[in-house]
């Protein structure tokens, strides 16, 4: 490699790390907030003895359970412990994508630069994406896309059980994960030098690496009497939550991508174009990675900033990839490439720093529900208070308390969804009844409904039952407003029990 080029991919790497660098500094203070909140909120839980699924009603499944409980032991329960593990997820996302692009298309400093690029852009989308399931979801799916990604024939068996292994957890993280699976099987079947057998041995080695982890937490379950809780929550809760809020197709290609990654995928188009047809490496393969993560986004569809990030990471790779492979191609292409660079380098990524740093959490909910539930004698609440709310903030303020809630119920959209199926509305009546058999002294409802729903408290006339209930058998307390947060309409009512 020539001097001057290999000054220029510096050039274009040492700028995303300089602003990743000042980021990472200024977004140290993040709260602990949104569905992470709930998810270490159910871990928390677990350590009294709960047991997920069967005393916790969760649409979280046990992939996510397995890698949240597993983090915050190693970094801690604390705010500060889950901004270490975000960024430790990045720092895996960002070797796998350089080592990934090395294997696949020798060319790692692209890999390396498209992983500053999309760091930068996961601490862009804002405090309420930390630690996220797909992130984890995301660096679980690039290693194991590195396990399989090794050139024919040199394939270790401890890797293929590894690659298996992770693609397993990522599938128990989210369903979703499994259309990469395909692109897997294929890079395992693609040598048709190897023979039948040492194929065949290949395939054997990475599917036991799936039922390693599957089987232990399906052991793990089976013993704590969570199965059939877990069947319930995979063929009637979980079809459920992912009906609600869904956008139509135009709106979720719309929210696939922003402006600047519109750009950036320009670039790398017109740079490969100019290039021309490159014979080294798999190419295919990056850009099938694109597409199982794409559909991965599209079968979520809720258009959620968190759900592209499987898609975004091999994205960010491919663009990546090709504007470094274009560097050595002709001088038209050379040129395309240094404009991607330098807009990608220069524009990109300081936006997407300034935006990290500028993010803000309207924590006004937390803190006054925090100071209120204080005042009405605080830890006595524990096993006396409930939330009727999903991700506004109450049960972020339990975990800070660090109160058990009554019930394990933790999402509302279970009690005031819209066209509720049979099966759904038994499970609320469930609900009605342990209330109604133990009322808790505190009961706190948020605003609002989401994913979607009425705007306010007029969930509640969703459930004519539970509104009496309160009529009867609680008086209003507090009522407190916070106009309108990144979650929604903000606000909560606090009742207490006669």
């Amino acid at each position: 490699m020539s001097h001057p080029k290999t000054l220029l991919k510096l050039l274009w790497i040492l700028a995303p790390v300089l602003c990743l660098a000042v980021a990472i500094v200024r977004t140290l203070h993040w709260p602990l907030v949104n569905d992470t909140a709930i998810i270490h909120y159910a871990c928390f839980l677990t350590g009294h003895g709960w047991v997920p699924y069967r005393d916790i009603q969760d649409v979280n499944l046990p992939g996510a359970y397995l890698v949240d409980c597993t983090a915050m032991h190693i970094f801690g329960a604390g705010a500060m412990g889950w901004r270490l593990y975000d960024l430790c997820v990045l720092l895996s996302i960002t070797a796998g994508m350089a080592v990934l692009a090395r294997l696949a298309v020798q060319c790692a400093a692209g890999g390396l630069w498209g992983g500053l690029l999309f760091s930068l852009y996961h601490l862009h989308d804002g405090m309420a994406q930390g630690g996220q399931r797909d992130l984890s979801m995301t660096a679980l799916l690039l290693w194991a896309a590195v396990c399989v990604a090794y050139p024919a024939g040199r394939y270790p068996v401890w890797r293929l059980i590894g690659g298996g292994a992770m693609a397993a957890t990522a599938c128990m993280i989210k369903p979703t994960a499994a259309l990469f699976l395909v692109v897997f099987l294929y890079l395992l079947l693609r040598d048709r030098t190897a023979s039948r057998s040492k194929t065949a041995g290949n395939v054997a080695w990475f599917v036991l690496g799936m039922v390693l982890p599957v089987a232990w937490v399906g052991f793990r379950l089976y013993v704590q009497g969570a199965i059939p809780a877990l069947i319930k929550t995979v063929t009637v809760l979980l079809p459920y939550h992912a009906s609600l809020g869904r956008l139509g197709w135009s709106a979720l290609i719309a929210r696939s991508t922003s402006s600047s990654i519109r750009a950036l995928v320009i670039f790398s188009l017109a740079a490969a174009y100019l290039r021309g047809r490159c014979r080294s490496g798999d190419r295919p393969i990056l850009v099938m990675l694109v597409l199982a993560g794409f559909a991965s986004y599209l079968l979520q569809g809720k258009g959620f900033p968190d759900h592209r990030y499987p898609f975004l990471a091999f994205l960010f790779l491919w663009i990546g990839t090709e504007l470094m492979s274009a560097l050595s191609g002709s001088r038209r292409a050379r040129v395309v490439a240094m404009i991607g660079f330098a807009f990608g380098s220069l524009a990109a990524a300081p936006l997407y720093a300034r935006a990290a740093m500028r993010a803000h959490w309207n924590g006004s909910l937390e803190s006054a529900l925090t100071a209120d539930l204080r005042h009405l004698s605080g830890s006595q609440l524990a096993g006396n208070v409930q939330c009727i709310d999903s991700i506004s903030g109450c049960t972020t303020v339990l975990n800070r308390l660090r109160l058990v809630q009554s019930t394990g119920v933790l999402y509302d959209e279970f009690l005031f969804g819209p066209h509720m199926p049979l099966e759904v509305s038994q499970l609320r009546d469930g609900f009605g009844a342990r209330l109604a058999a133990m009322p808790p002294r505190v009961i706190v409802v948020t605003k609002g409904l989401f994913p979607e729903g009425p705007d306010g408290y007029a969930k509640l006339e969703r459930w004519p039952w539970f509104a009496d209930f309160l009529k009867a058998q609680y008086s209003l307390q507090t009522e407190r407003d916070f106009g309108t947060g990144s979650t929604g309409p903000l606000g909560y009512r606090i009742y207490l029990h006669h």
